[in-house]
């Protein structure tokens, strides 16, 4: 076990400083567009919302980057008191992953509904669920609270072995619900836009397919983005850490396993932007404007008029 430690430390720490400079990075161009007025909307808002947690999660890995470095062992009691804050964190951006995918669904389904709803109203009522799941959490770690050593200080160690199933059980059902969604929406619109394909001919004329795509097909291209990032990053790193516990390991090498899926996690963290960023020109217009601003690179007379509109003037694509 010693030996397996003395390889893992340094790998997980360096990896955690790593992904705080790359995913921290891109949410902090996310808030800085969502406070000059760029991400308006319910979706920009529940956006903004999950990337504040998300920014949250990989600076609180920091606690575990120290202990990767400089700690050999950590009483859980010790663990849960400076992870708490975490615990609520990791627990909110799952619950929003899962919001962001049903209100996508809302919008396709009702977007009558999507928009007459008030904003404040409709973010607030999609939030609580979040915040009751998050606190019940909170409420079981500390509940579990004991003195066992720790070689490994994260959420998932963090929880006493029955709460940690629960904790488990409950992100993984969240997960595969929010496939599901992700799923229905990727043959909804492929459908629709295979539909529009044969029947209107006019439309998404052959020769023109890259110039005048269908809506419906921007859609499933995004969508399939999205679904491939969710898949290989945040769904992984749940997965992977509730099977590990059925592989044959030792009770020694399955926190070992489990403290490897910090890896996808934090991948979930950093995506937002640089998936934003792929899928969308409008944020790529928006991100690269600010890139400029950040870096002082020379701007185009346009260019500099737009980054001096007011926040209320910018437009929402949401």
């Amino acid at each position: 076990m010693d030996s397996v430690m003395q390889v893992t430390r340094p790998v997980i720490g360096w990896g955690i400083i790593f992904f705080n400079i790359f995913g921290n990075f891109g949410n902090f161009n996310i808030l800085w567009a969502c406070k000059r007025g760029n991400l308006k909307g319910k979706h920009g808002v529940l956006l903004t919302m999950t990337t504040f947690f998300q920014s949250v999660c990989l600076l609180f890995e920091f606690i575990q980057a120290y202990c990767m470095f400089f700690t050999t062992m950590i009483t859980r009691r010790l663990c849960v008191t400076v992870q708490s804050p975490y615990l609520f964190t990791i627990c909110m951006q799952q619950f929003l992953l899962l919001l962001l995918s049903i209100d996508l669904v809302i919008s396709s389904l009702a977007p009558a509904f999507h928009r007459r709803t008030p904003t404040k109203i409709y973010c607030l009522l999609m939030a609580l669920p979040a915040v009751i799941f998050s606190s019940w959490m909170e409420a079981l770690a500390i509940r579990g609270i004991d003195d066992e050593i720790l070689w490994i200080c994260n959420p998932p160690i963090a929880f006493a072995p029955e709460p940690r199933k629960v904790w488990l059980r409950g992100c993984v059902w969240i997960n595969v619900i929010t496939f599901a969604l992700y799923m229905f929406l990727l043959i909804k619109f492929h459908v629709q836009a295979y539909q529009k394909k044969t029947a209107q001919q006019d439309i998404c004329l052959a020769e023109n397919r890259l110039k005048h795509q269908c809506y419906e097909e921007k859609v499933t291209r995004s969508l399939s983005v999205l679904v491939i990032s969710f898949v290989f990053s945040w769904f992984f790193a749940l997965i992977g850490a509730d099977v590990v516990q059925f592989l044959g390991l030792s009770a020694e090498l399955v926190p070992v396993f489990q403290t490897y899926m910090v890896f996808p996690a934090m991948l979930s963290y950093s995506l937002p932007y640089y998936v934003l960023f792929v899928n969308s020109a409008h944020f790529r217009e928006i991100f690269t404007l600010q890139l400029k601003l950040l870096f002082r690179i020379p701007m185009a007379a346009k260019e500099r008029e737009e980054s001096l509109t007011r926040p209320g003037e910018s437009p929402s694509r949401f």
